[in-house]
């Protein structure tokens, strides 16, 4: 699969027994795509809000605004200052304590209301000029299922550059909006001097469908620079799932200029092991250095603005920001994210006491991660065990420490909170701590009070470890199992509430 960064391609052959961490918002979300039947309509937030799952509304009674997820903790906000989850605590530092956070850290303003987005056709005349417009909305007349390889579709166009991503770029109609921006690919070659946003440009070339990415192919001599414009402004999306992995408007808006406001950055290695430059805000939405903007994001960070060009590539719709001002952050006291596979203080076949088991893991939740994650752990001797001293910790070093005792062939569960309904059904006896789990590939260790290493998984999203949907548990049916084997895992089916789909502090089934 072709990427804009060449450096990628030979990067992702290397990953490709690693992660996939597609980040979509319930088990039962469907896949949004504009349906042409619709032509001509504004869909705007009342419409979207029925369609989108429910990211974790706040129980009544809990102080949060009323009304879509703007401000919402439960959407977004991660952890307070005092909460100790990931990038508090001793891991801030001690310059994090000595300097006053910035309050938008610990609540999320309300995001500006969504206006409609306007997804009427803007079809040319059958038979017309060609525009982006008849080459990307199948409602045109003159609309062609195109090639997925050369010889594409020939075209010639006149569009306005967008966005410049090294030797590639973007390139929209003058009146901008959905489905009227192309990505121009150049492979190994420059684009001509001149090519900057606000370049009015001619194009000669042809244009294929990769990978459900549209991409305009130039000839060798075919990019004329013609002057200067006004590029379209951005599109604003208030809700950023909807700009997501299967967000409804990911094809609509693909290779156009959007913008977001009020996101938290919730994952700074979304591909661990590998480091592909990118990092993940607020409702599961990729960002790509790939403009190499000066921006250093940490977990918890706030942008109270982050615009670019929405892309897709290797199977993830992501923002490529246009430049340095595209990103308004506010350092909110987090750290980045620790890739664990090369910093674990254990080996990955170490010696295990296995006192308790390692029995459920709940890395990717319905709603909120940081109240509705879990860790079951399961006693399998005849004795209870007294966890005085106890703790659980990620490779990366983020620790839950552990309290009270587990009986004899019982459970002991520990979630992001102890309220059932925060915590999305769960019933837990200990808290998380400041330990956290990647959605998709991560790491929980289990050491006793003499620090001896109780028992470990390093689970993940690839065969053998179970397919499985945002919501479903990772869940050991057989506790005398070998549990560093991810084919003895199974995702989660019963659904134990908001949260998800598993069968916390009870046997499987």
């Amino acid at each position: 699969m072709r990427s804009s960064n060449p450096l990628l391609l030979t990067a992702l052959v290397l990953a490709a027994s690693g992660c996939d961490d597609s980040t979509a918002d319930g088990p039962d979300t469907p896949v949004f795509r504009f349906d042409a039947g619709d032509a001509g309509r504004l869909i705007g937030d009342a419409e979207v809000d029925a369609a989108l799952p429910d990211e974790g509304a706040p129980p009544p009674g809990d102080g949060a605004p009323p009304g879509g997820d703007g401000g919402s903790r439960d959407l977004d906000a991660g952890p307070t200052p005092g909460d100790q989850g990931p990038g508090g605590g001793d891991d801030a530092g001690p310059e994090a304590d000595a300097a006053p956070l910035d309050p938008i850290c610990e609540m999320l303003p309300e995001r500006p209301a969504q206006q409609p987005i306007d997804l009427a056709a803007r079809c040319s005349e059958r038979g017309g000029d060609v525009t982006v417009y008849d080459l990307r909305d199948e409602r045109c007349p003159d609309f062609e299922q195109l090639p997925t390889r050369a010889p594409g579709r020939d075209v010639e166009l006149e569009l306005i550059v967008t966005a410049v991503l090294r030797n590639d770029f973007t390139a929209a109609e003058p009146e901008g909006g959905a489905y009227g921006s192309l990505f121009v690919f150049m492979g190994e070659r420059a684009p001509p001097e001149g090519v900057v946003r606000g370049a009015r440009v001619r194009l000669t070339g042809q244009v294929i469908e990769f990978f459900t990415l549209t991409e305009f192919i130039p000839d060798r001599d075919g990019i004329e620079v013609l002057g200067m414009a006004e590029p379209p402004p951005p599109v604003y999306v208030e809700d950023p799932r909807r700009l997501a992995d299967e967000g409804d408007l990911t094809e609509p808006l693909e290779s156009v200029h959007v913008e977001v406001r009020n996101v938290r950055v919730d994952d700074t290695a979304p591909d661990c092991p590998m480091d592909f430059g990118m990092f993940v805000v607020s409702g599961g939405l990729r960002v790509d250095d790939v403009t190499e903007f000066a921006y250093e994001p940490n977990r918890r960070d706030v942008l109270r603005r982050l615009d670019g060009v929405l892309h897709y590539s290797f199977e993830h719709n992501k923002l490529f920001p246009l430049n340095d001002d595209s990103i308004d952050a506010v350092d909110c006291g987090g750290i980045p994210d620790k890739c664990e596979e090369t910093e674990c203080p254990v080996e990955i076949d170490a010696r295990e006491s296995s006192r308790l088991i390692i029995s459920e893991i709940q890395p990717d939740p319905r709603g909120q991660d940081d109240t509705r994650e879990f860790v079951e752990l399961y006693n399998p001797g005849p004795n209870p065990v007294d966890l005085t001293g106890w703790y659980v910790q990620s490779c990366a070093g983020n620790r839950a420490d552990l309290e009270g005792s587990v009986p004899a062939r019982d459970y002991h569960v520990i979630a992001g909170s102890l309220n059932r309904n925060e915590a999305g059904g769960v019933r837990a006896d200990g808290l998380m701590g400041d330990l956290f789990l990647p959605n998709e590939a991560g790491s929980v260790l289990v050491f006793d009070a003499d620090g001896t290493l109780v028992d470990q998984v390093r689970y993940g999203n690839m065969a053998p470890w179970p397919d499985r949907r945002p919501g479903e548990s990772l869940e050991l049916p057989a506790p005398a199992a070998d549990n560093r084997d991810g084919a003895a895992w199974l995702a989660g089916e019963d659904e134990y509430g908001e949260g998800g789909f598993g069968t916390p502090g009870r046997p499987y089934r």
